[in-house]
């Protein structure tokens, strides 16, 4: 085992990856340098000691777009292994890539794997400062290490190669095709042209994935990396030195996310809801067709920006970012608002958004937006014909006994009422028909509707009964509206041929005085005074 652990070694050191430790900050939202083999020429800074100890945000200019502190966290509260690729354009022109391998160490810390794609020649050897860090990062990463000797066709594992196909320490020769028999036959093909194109030197490293056969028959994906570690005089290889790990269970949660995922683009993008996808802080992450037809936003003018900032109208601007915190902080929101549109329409929606988690913590924010717009104006509608009176489009009886009810527990004393009532309009009926006696009616509207201020609440309450609430109103001002009215009854008179006459009766309510008793008060005045003109 101390062979093997030395070749592994040798085989690190010749290897051109960089590698950096790190720990923790906080619950993961950075962490920070402890040690590297190297300074990768994305950091900001040419020197190690510009960069131990300094977060990855600190010396990462453009961490956002590779993510690796979002991969770190994940590595690190799942407890597992990853393995991305980061790819970097400028101009449309690719600069770099990079394939990061992310491991967590059993002390708690986080060590990162880096290659840089772009180089055509990697520098030959690797340079690991502390051999106890590697050591470490061996075991907690529970690798299959494989070291063949080309000369004497002589391959040897170790147990955890063993282990990971459910062999035990005697069985599989120790022969190379030993390993090449149990390789899936599929994927038979592509592991021996992978192993000839790096004897040859067209590769700088073996690289492969492959399904190997276990002891009891089943396929396990393992990937396997090795490298030229030792050539004879003539340059000709004569010892590759490498690694296998286990992979199977992330290859079968890719094939299980690939098909969830299909279905969630299918159920996202055919949607008839408005659909978006947020980070925390409220950036769009993705939006749905139906979010596009809505908004009129296309997703990539909207990538990364607050939605906030984008459909929030302005009287509503503190309640939106309340909203948005509220979810960010793990609330749940169902609303019916008011949103607006890339041209500036304003739009009724219903509004549900609710946070994305997993157990490691919050990961965003999923929102549904209906247009309700339609729903409303019927809802309006309904309200305003509940409370309104068709022919004279004047409030009701039902709003207006709602005031009463409401006024009379109010401080906005005093409260004066009138009542009208147009005289002589069932012989009107009578003679000329019931049209005839609808004019009657919807002129006297017009003119209390002339005559009354803004506060004022104006109804029709009977069919040739009005009824007016004049709220802060005193007796001698109620009086001044009823000589106003009869004036313009008297000019309409003149100006159309309708003959037209309305008795109006006052009263008003003090402090202390019941409403209702005041408006049988009115009432009555307005009974005497059509007496008095018979």
């Amino acid at each position: 085992m101390e062979n093997l652990l030395e070749r592994y070694q040798s085989f690190f050191e010749n290897f051109d990856n960089g590698v950096l430790i790190t720990e923790i900050i906080g619950d993961g939202h950075d962490f920070r340098i402890k040690d590297m083999n190297r300074v990768p020429q994305l950091f900001l800074g040419e020197k190690k000691e510009e960069i131990i100890d300094k977060k990855i945000s600190e010396v990462l200019p453009f961490e956002k777009q590779i993510g690796i502190i979002s991969k770190m966290r994940e590595v690190y509260y799942k407890e597992g292994k990853q393995e991305y690729f980061f790819s970097f354009y400028k101009n449309d022109e690719l600069k770099k890539i990079m394939d990061f391998n992310i491991i967590k160490l059993t002390n708690g810390e986080i060590a990162v794997n880096y290659r840089d794609l772009t180089e055509k020649k990697k520098r030959k050897h690797l340079l690991m400062e502390r051999r106890n860090r590697l050591a470490l990062a061996v075991e907690g990463a529970d690798l299959g290490i494989w070291d063949w000797n080309i000369v004497k066709n002589k391959f040897e594992f170790n147990h955890k190669w063993k282990k990971l196909l459910g062999y035990n320490r005697t069985e599989l020769e120790n022969k190379i095709d030993s390993w090449i028999n149990i390789v899936h036959e599929n994927d038979r093909e592509k592991v021996l042209n992978k192993i000839k194109n790096h004897l040859q030197g067209k590769t700088d490293i073996y690289e492969v994935e492959a399904r190997l056969e276990t002891k009891n028959n089943e396929y396990k994906w393992i990937k396997g990396i090795g490298k030229i570690v030792e050539r004879k005089n003539n340059m000709e290889p004569k010892r590759v030195t490498g690694v296998l790990l286990d992979i199977d269970d992330r290859k079968r949660m890719e094939k299980k996310l690939k098909k969830q995922k299909a279905y969630f683009d299918q159920l996202f993008e055919e949607s008839t809801e408005a659909i978006i996808l947020l980070e925390n802080d409220g950036s769009v992450l993705k939006v749905s067709n139906h979010f596009e037809k809505l908004f009129g936003y296309k997703e990539e003018e909207i990538l990364g920006k607050k939605i906030d900032d984008l459909i929030l109208p302005e009287d509503r601007i503190e309640k939106g970012y309340n909203y948005t915190e509220k979810v960010a902080d793990g609330g749940d929101v169902k609303v019916e608002t008011i949103r607006k549109k890339k041209n500036g329409e304003k739009i009724h929606v219903s509004l549900h958004a609710f946070p994305i988690t997993l157990k490691e913590g919050q990961l965003g924010i999923y929102t549904i937006y209906n247009n309700i717009s339609q729903r409303k104006k019927e809802e309006e509608k309904i309200k305003y014909l509940s409370f309104h009176d068709q022919l004279t489009d004047l409030y009701n009886r039902r709003y207006f006994e709602n005031e009463m009810d409401r006024l009379s527990n109010s401080r906005m004393k005093p409260v004066s009422i009138l009542v009208i009532d147009i005289d002589g309009l069932k012989e009107v009926n009578d003679n000329y028909g019931h049209k005839r006696g609808d004019e009657y009616i919807k002129t006297t509207a017009e003119i209390i509707s002339s005559a009354v201020r803004k506060e004022d609440i104006a109804a029709r309450i009977g069919g040739d009964e009005f009824a007016i609430i004049l709220p802060y109103t005193p007796k001698e001002a109620a009086q001044k509206m009823v000589n106003r009215i009869n004036k313009i009854c008297q000019k309409y008179t003149e100006d159309l041929d309708l003959n037209l006459e309305i008795s109006a009766g006052c009263a008003t309510c003090h402090q202390g005085d019941d409403l209702g008793k005041i408006f049988v008060r009115a009432d009555k005045d307005m009974y005497y005074k059509k007496k008095t003109k018979i």
